[in-house]
């Protein structure tokens, strides 16, 4: 059963960014707007707690709000990028989706 997490977090450096982003493989990220992420884990054992351990070794300076989601509504105003990419993709077939 997956688990769904909102993160919140401080500015992050493209380097901290890249090293989050490293500790979350495994895991299905969004990560469209600025220093805000979606998160589902395939395994039903990732905590809120241990997101936010990810964030202290990453960027201790960092201040971060984590809180999983179970059931939820949601609704987006979903525009392409400059390239194309539908940035709502992601949220419908994977944040939507058990």
């Amino acid at each position: 059963m997956s688990k769904k997490f909102i993160l919140s977090t401080d500015v992050l450096s493209a380097e901290e960014e890249r090293q989050l982003k490293e500790k979350l493989k495994g895991m299905g990220y969004w990560h469209w707007l600025p220093n805000f992420w979606l998160i589902k884990s395939i395994s039903d054992t990732v905590t809120a707690s241990q997101i936010n351990s990810m964030i202290e070794e990453v960027a201790p300076h960092a201040r971060c709000f984590v809180t999983e989601v179970e059931a939820m509504t949601w609704a987006a105003r979903t525009l392409p990028d400059a390239n194309g990419n539908d940035m709502g993709k992601w949220i419908r077939n994977e944040w939507q989706t058990p």
